[in-house]
């Protein structure tokens, strides 16, 4: 689930402010999110409200993405932006399937994927049950 943090996540205000471009930073974001299809921006209490009343059981939930992360996954969209193109000419969304398992791409991605836990983060997962399912112990 996107977070209550995701749209100040994704891209650095402060770089935007030193260029004075704040506002352009907003549309920018809010082009953004209407592109992906993020409508709904909330706190885990607000998204368990909403899964409890789908008849979910919330049994944990975190954090992930944190901000760090988050500008990667962020910027990462752009660097992609040449596989739309061989998908396109292809029909395959990946070129050279084994390139991303060099040690040029691990070093650099690795991180992001075995960062900690953050106590913030851009997205929620959330473990769920159905309501009046046996618990699994």
């Amino acid at each position: 689930m996107i977070g209550e943090r995701f749209s100040e996540f994704l891209t650095s205000s402060s770089a935007w402010s030193r260029l004075g471009l704040s506002g352009a930073r907003r549309a920018y974001v809010d082009w953004f999110n209407r592109k992906a299809k993020h409508y709904h921006f909330d706190s885990p209490e607000r998204w368990q409200s909403r899964l409890e009343r789908a008849g979910l059981r919330v049994r944990r939930w975190r954090y992930y993405l944190s901000e760090r992360a988050t500008h990667a996954m962020h910027w990462s969209h752009y660097v992609s932006r040449p596989h739309l193109l061989f998908r396109k000419v292809t029909g395959r969304w990946v070129p050279f399937p084994g390139l991303m398992d060099r040690p040029f791409w691990v070093r650099r991605l690795l991180p992001y994927v075995d960062e900690p836990e953050p106590a913030a983060g851009s997205c929620i997962a959330f473990e769920c049950v159905r309501s009046g399912a046996p618990a699994l112990e």
